[in-house]
């Protein structure tokens, strides 16, 4: 049995382009989330993420590789519309471009374009396994 990692992670750091849009993405998270805003980050189930402005951000391009996507969340839900609606009232929106041959997974992008999936759960197995394949 190989030894243990000796890196533990701690939080990941969403970039930004100012501290108006670092305030959007913590509220919309930790909503989101059903989590709480905690010394400037947001703690939600079991994760910490930071929210850092830079002055050069650029909006990733997604689909285009123009600007590329700098995150990419996986999340799974029971209703779909739903979802969709709550997220959109929390400040996402629909990314213009879908999958259609993919009807159980919409990307959406958070308050600062950053891309992100929402996933029926009915179709998390074969959604398991296609991450497993492409880890292969």
């Amino acid at each position: 049995m190989p030894a243990a990692s000796p890196v533990e992670w701690v939080a990941l750091t969403i970039d930004c382009a100012d501290t108006e849009e670092q305030g959007r993405l913590r509220t919309f998270y930790a909503q989101a989330l059903d989590g709480e805003i905690f010394n400037g980050s947001v703690r939600a189930r079991g994760w910490l993420l930071n929210f850092r402005p830079l002055p050069d951000y650029r909006r990733p391009t997604w689909p285009s590789s123009e600007t590329p996507q700098q995150i990419h969340f996986e999340w799974v839900v029971t209703d779909m519309e739903a979802a969709v609606e709550d997220l959109t009232n929390l400040g996402a929106r629909l990314a213009d471009w879908q999958n259609d041959a993919d009807p159980a997974v919409r990307v959406m992008l958070d308050p600062a374009g950053h891309p992100f999936c929402v996933i029926a759960s009915h179709s998390v197995g074969e959604f398991k396994d296609e991450a497993q394949h492409q880890v292969r």
